[in-house]
């Protein structure tokens, strides 16, 4: 009698756990490699996200008005400065609200052991008694955030970064953000208020930039 040729049970089992094997390190190996894209759209996101908004707060903060208040008897303009939050007088961009001269407020809000930086806005009346309105937050989960100043208060003395900017006759030049960010990287971000003229804020740019860093102009 012929033989019939096949596979024996034990050669069935030794194949099916082969296949079993290549199969689990073909999956974990796309696994990785999904987890390693996702992350890095992540990545490319959240840097996209921290431009537009950066950009955003160069715009806003660019369009700072010199509008004076009175303050016992003398006259100031409407800019007020700390190390955590900012107000002044500005146009709020169209499409946050009602066009206009508007007050605005940004500031660093504690958030879940981290700190936001949100932006409120008012519509800016002779006796402030406009509400504001919600505030929109521009960065999230950061970590040593910090406004300084840039300028001359009175227009005496040579220009020089300061930790609050209040009761004085003129717009800093200069507004600094610093901030750790979700990863731990420490950024600084220039903000321009007050230039007379393009070339004086090149020439401003050149001497501040072994200053504060070229990166973020």
């Amino acid at each position: 009698m012929t033989r019939s040729a096949g596979f024996t049970l034990l050669e069935m089992l030794i194949a099916m756990g082969l296949v079993s094997l290549i199969s689990a390190l073909l999956y974990a190996s796309l696994r990785t490699s999904a987890l390693a894209w996702q992350s890095s759209l992540e990545v490319g996101q959240r840097a996209e996200e921290t431009r537009l908004a950066q950009a955003f707060l160069r715009r806003v903060i660019r369009q700072s008005l010199p509008l004076e208040v009175r303050m016992q008897r003398a006259r100031y303009v409407n800019f007020t400065g700390s190390g955590k939050a900012m107000q002044f007088a500005a146009v709020l961009p169209v499409h946050r609200g009602i066009g206009g001269i508007s007050e605005l407020r940004l500031q660093a809000v504690a958030a879940g052991g981290r700190e936001n930086i949100e932006l409120s806005s008012r519509l800016l009346r002779p006796d402030r008694s406009a509400p504001w309105h919600e505030p929109a937050v521009v960065l999230s989960a950061l970590t040593n955030v910090s406004f300084s100043y840039y300028g001359t208060r009175h227009g005496r003395g040579a220009p020089e970064w300061q930790n609050a900017w209040r009761a004085a006759d003129r717009l800093p030049s200069l507004v600094q953000l610093r901030y750790t960010d979700a990863h731990g990287k420490p950024v600084r971000v220039l903000l321009p208020v007050e230039v007379p003229e393009p070339r004086s804020r090149a020439g401003l740019f050149d001497r501040l930039e072994g200053e504060v860093g070229a990166e973020e102009l």
